[in-house]
């Protein structure tokens, strides 16, 4: 069995708990793991300094770990601990101050989960893994965040982190079992390849264990999925025909709605329309909803943790990722911030022009790095010229343009995508990704979901084939399956898609 050591840190007793790795190192051993660093550093907000216990703890915690060891930050506007909230001047240097601090807080720790969309900065910061915090956020939406990261950068392994007593509650509720199924189904079916129980040992903060009833249904759902991934082998590459571009320096974390970027003090860092923008992956995600879910108690119905496909999944792309990779999507498109860099729209020129689809506005190619200013266009760029035309400045409307083989749709506004002026034109060229998500793909087999249902496809080039995992996330519901079309060619198929369950179909 492969494991890894989550590296312990919480509290002033527990500075030596964590054993050397000379004492627990195998040929199974993966490694030091890290944990919520992006909390620390981002959404937890800024730790009161008090004193002496403060400064004894930054010495004495271990680096890499949660709460990891950093050092206190001493302003003239009061010491603070993690992230300090007067430190950027701009989103460039927002943006490097949190990959600074992670790279400083790391330690040995080379595996690094959390559940925030910020998978990236991680690997800027010298991470060799990923993996998501699952169970309290929308599944999909840091799933594909998790996935795209980990393309952009190269990496093949990624996982998830299951934290069981941290969503929703009573923990004795038959509900709470299956959704812990949903969301180890939704890390297998959407690629993971190591998954972590919180709670493995079933033995919560509330004095329930494994011996309790509450106990044993868990574990049925646990060696439910393990049953199924004994005796089904995921074969091939996973299948997203179009993606969401993360752009640079964007500071939109998903997990934890409110808030400033970077965790900045001052007006002007506010999250406003750059991040709301993110909304509008409601298009492909309708269910989900982006922010911190915590609902105790539950009650029976839709939360937003889970969501059905219309389109099918989509992934959240770096806009650094090299050309291998954005040649591999149909469609890419920008929804929150980004900073124009001339080797980015480079690479996304070659992309247009060998035959892609690309979706942008404006407010996508900003030259201005202050958040609480409106977006600006940079004064030259040979590389605009050539994608958007040599009037590229003056432009107004909405413009459709042929490059090469490909096309750019291209909103002159300067308002990002959530602005009422643009929103429901935005959303409708959103709409029509999906629906040529649909068109091309189902030639080889794709489905046609719903709210509930949602589905994920590998290709395996070994024998031309495509497997369908199709996954009914109505948890609330008293129904037993729920319905979705099967697409192959010109014909459609009616499927029965049963909770508890992942339905399997390979053309």
């Amino acid at each position: 069995m492969h494991y890894s050591l989550m590296v312990e840190g919480r509290s002033m007793a527990e500075k030596d708990i964590n054993p050397p790795d000379g004492i627990i190192r195998s040929s199974f051993y993966m490694g030091r793991q890290a944990h919520e660093n992006d909390g620390a550093f981002y959404y937890w907000g800024h730790f009161r300094y008090i004193g002496l216990f403060t400064d004894l703890f930054a010495q004495l915690r271990p680096y890499g770990g949660i709460f990891a060891r950093t050092r206190v930050k001493y302003t003239d506007k009061g010491n603070v601990v993690y992230q300090n909230p007067y430190a950027c001047k701009d989103m460039a240097d927002g943006a490097s101050t949190f990959v600074n601090n992670l790279r400083e807080a790391r330690g040995q720790s080379t595996r690094h989960t959390g559940p925030t969309t910020l998978f990236r900065y991680f690997f800027q910061a010298g991470y060799e893994w990923t993996g998501a915090e699952q169970m309290y956020g929308p599944e999909e939406i840091i799933m594909a965040a998790l996935r795209g990261a980990c393309r952009a950068y190269g990496k093949k392994d990624y996982g998830t982190h299951l934290a069981t007593q941290w969503s929703s509650g009573p923990y004795d509720d038959s509900s709470h079992a299956e959704r812990l199924f949903l969301s180890l189904a939704i890390s297998y079916i959407h690629g993971a390849t190591h998954i972590n129980t919180e709670d493995g040992l079933w033995n919560t903060e509330d004095n329930h264990n494994r011996y309790t009833q509450a106990g044993k249904e868990h574990i049925a759902m646990q060696k439910r999925m393990y049953d199924f991934i004994l005796t089904h082998s995921r074969r091939g590459q996973f299948v997203a025909p179009a993606a969401i571009l993360q752009g640079r320096n964007d500071a939109w974390r998903c997990f934890v709605r409110k808030g400033s970027a970077w965790s900045q003090a001052g007006e002007q860092w506010k999250y406003g329309p750059a991040e709301y923008s993110f909304d509008l992956l409601k298009v492909f995600y309708p269910g989900s909803k982006p922010d911190a879910i915590y609902v105790f108690p539950c009650p029976r119905q839709k939360q937003g943790w889970y969501t059905g496909f219309p389109y099918g999944p989509v992934d959240i792309l770096p806009v650094e990722a090299p050309d291998s990779v954005l040649q591999s999507y149909r469609a890419l498109a920008f929804l929150g911030w980004n900073t124009f860099q001339e080797d980015d729209f480079a690479r996304l020129l070659r992309y247009v022009v060998q035959g892609g689809t690309l979706l942008l506005g404006r407010a996508h190619i900003n030259a201005e790095l202050n958040h609480g200013k409106s977006p600006r266009l940079p004064q030259k760029s040979q590389v605009l010229e050539e994608l958007l035309g040599k009037n590229y400045h003056v432009l107004k409307g909405i413009i459709r343009r042929n490059v090469g083989k490909g096309t750019v749709i291209y909103f002159a506004s300067k308002e990002y995508p959530v602005d009422s002026s643009v929103y429901d034109e935005y959303c409708n060229e959103l709409k029509k990704i999906g629906h040529m998500m649909v068109n091309k793909e189902r030639t080889k087999g794709w489905v046609k979901g719903n709210d509930e249902v949602q589905f994920t496809a590998y290709d395996n080039a070994k024998n031309n084939s495509r497997t369908i995992y199709l996954l009914n996330t109505g948890w609330w519901k008293s129904e037993p399956s729920a319905k979705a079309l099967l697409l192959i060619g010109n014909e459609e198929y009616d499927i029965s898609v049963r909770r508890k369950h992942i339905e399997v179909i390979t053309i």
